[in-house]
């Protein structure tokens, strides 16, 4: 079975892990892989003549390799960073910020998470430019119509989610993309909740970037990736100087190497990097079409129980794969939160480093439960049955 490929659900607890849009489990071959190579295969890669650090480095570009292939790239258009956040804030100080000007603006949408929200406030600050907010159509989509009025000769830089952490969807990133180039834009998506659920084509979208992290794909924390056109990143000069990312140093000069290496200073996550291959190679096997069609099937379920809950106020559409965000009329989601807590319910409470858009939505925060092929109904069911014991409660 799918799920006893994750040692956590070996535990002796009965823990129901619904927060899975924040952090997946990972599977036993990316754990064994990372214990693997920091324990007695451990060496630095890219810099030793001998064998482990050449059999190290071979695996290393072999999960750059693989990461290319699974989003259509090229291998020299993977660069490894520490997460979806860096490589976002890559791309706003070595390409953004270097070239945008006063008379310009970026636009991003109001549901954007605020790793990739935050930052633009930062560069508009700094540099004078206007920051944009595309909104939401009635079912919870980027507003297209709002977008063409936004997106215009004068935008830099589109920078939008690919699937909101809070609203579950997939959004109309071809659509936006399209609207972008046409104006001369380029195209930055975040795509930290959709590269476990959809098939992401970084050419058949024609994005400029596109970043993403290993967590969230059952794979080590702490790793993350950018990708980036390559005519662009020959242009970009690194955010963070030192060793590895230099081909010549003297005293008064340094010639920097080529990307990717070049915006990849200092040791990386070495472990986490070859442990991150064997998520990829497992997502293949798998592959994402019967993935999602698992997710799909159990987030269906997931909402008929809940349609059966009174005062239910569903945050996120109905058409959303994996992400139910929701309230309880007339109770707090902080409140209820910790009562399932209680009962072994994980599940995420607040505005989910979204406050933006629930300041939009009217909201204060909600419940999220985020679906992962790993689940299974009687997780669904564990959860209903406790979450009705903890209206009960509150109710009283």
């Amino acid at each position: 079975m799918f799920r006893d490929h994750f040692p956590f659900f070996d535990q002796v607890n009965n823990t129901v892990f619904l927060d899975n849009a924040a952090s997946t489990q990972k599977t036993r071959g990316v754990l064994d892989a990372q214990i693997l190579s920091d324990s007695v295969e451990h060496s630095n890669v890219h810099r030793g003549n001998y064998a482990l650090s050449r059999q190290n480095t071979d695996a290393f570009e072999m999960t750059r390799a693989l990461t290319a292939q699974f989003i259509n790239a090229q291998k020299d258009e993977i660069i490894f960073t520490s997460g979806t956040t860096f490589g976002i804030n890559l791309v706003a100080y070595s390409f953004v910020l270097p070239s945008i000007n006063s008379d310009q603006n970026i636009v991003i949408s109001i549901a954007e998470h605020h790793a990739n929200l935050v930052i633009w406030q930062r560069i508009t600050a700094l540099s004078g430019c206007e920051l944009r907010y595309i909104e939401l159509d009635d079912n919870g989509d980027y507003d297209l119509l709002q977008a063409q009025e936004l997106i215009d000769e004068n935008t830099f830089l589109l920078s939008v989610a690919h699937v909101s952490n809070v609203l579950g969807q997939l959004q109309p990133i071809k659509a936006l993309t399209t609207l972008a180039k046409q104006c001369g834009a380029f195209v930055l998506i975040d795509g930290a909740q959709a590269v476990a659920h959809v098939d992401v084509d970084v050419e058949y979208l024609n994005v400029d970037f596109y970043a993403f992290s290993a967590h969230k794909m059952f794979g080590p924390t702490g790793l993350g990736i950018l990708y980036g056109k390559s005519e662009l990143l020959n242009k970009m000069p690194p955010l963070i100087y030192g060793g590895e990312m230099v081909e010549k140093v003297t005293r008064n000069h340094t010639t920097l190497t080529k990307p990717p290496h070049r915006f990849e200073a200092g040791t990386a996550a070495i472990s986490a990097v070859i442990a991150f291959a064997h998520a990829i190679e497992f997502m293949n096997f798998h592959t994402l079409e019967n993935l999602q069609a698992a997710n799909s099937k159990l987030t269906a379920y997931a909402f008929k129980q809940l349609d059966q809950i009174k005062n239910i106020k569903y945050i996120s559409p109905k058409s959303s794969a994996g992400i139910i965000t929701f309230n309880i009329k007339g109770l707090h989601h902080a409140d209820i939160a910790m009562l399932l807590d209680e009962q072994n319910i994980a599940l995420r409470a607040g505005t989910f480093c979204a406050q933006v858009l629930f300041e939009y939505l009217k909201e204060s925060g909600a419940l999220r439960i985020a679906i992962s092929p790993y689940n299974n109904q009687n997780d669904i069911d564990l959860f209903i049955t406790a979450l009705n014991k903890a209206i009960q409660i509150l109710e009283d």
